[in-house]
């Protein structure tokens, strides 16, 4: 007689497992749509393609970071290279906002840190972007080899 309990006690946990793996793989599921903002970050944002027609430049987050980074695509080779990210302007720091900068992504409900927008030259040899409240100017050159260590970037004088 003292099987029949045990069997069904058996039952009792083998049910209860399942079920707590089935709760457990939906709780991952709503933790990747919240990490991942609904499966949007780590997709190109604002592309611009390059008068010469020979290159896109974006903006790209990583797919569970919220912090937009600048990137060139070769369109000849299909080869993807980054070419600055914040971390590398502000040396680490943190990103610091004005009040009016906060009130301004806010207004376009952009959430994302890092470079929101940036502008190309009318030849491509040069690009400008803001962090931080300052404007920089990159200047990308014409050689596909260059790496953000040997990009020339100008700080513009100026108050944020």
């Amino acid at each position: 007689m003292l099987m029949f309990p045990t069997r069904l006690i058996l039952a009792l946990f083998v049910a209860t497992s399942l079920r707590a793996a089935d709760e457990a793989a939906n709780l991952q599921h709503f933790r990747d749509l919240a990490e991942t903002r609904n499966y949007t970050l780590g997709r190109p944002v604002a592309p611009k393609i390059t008068p010469d027609g020979k290159h896109v430049i974006f903006l790209r987050s990583g797919p569970r970071d919220p912090t937009l980074k600048l990137y060139e695509l070769d369109l000849a080779t299909q080869v993807e290279r980054e070419l600055l990210t914040p971390a590398q302007l502000l040396g680490g720091a943190e990103e610091k906002l004005s009040a009016e900068e906060k009130a301004r992504r806010e207004r376009s409900r952009q959430s994302l840190k890092g470079f929101t927008a940036f502008q190309l030259s009318s030849d491509g040899t040069r690009l400008l972007v803001t962090l931080s409240g300052k404007l920089y100017i990159v200047a990308r050159g014409s050689t596909s080899l260059a790496t953000a260590a040997t990009l020339k970037i100008t700080e513009l004088s100026g108050t944020g």
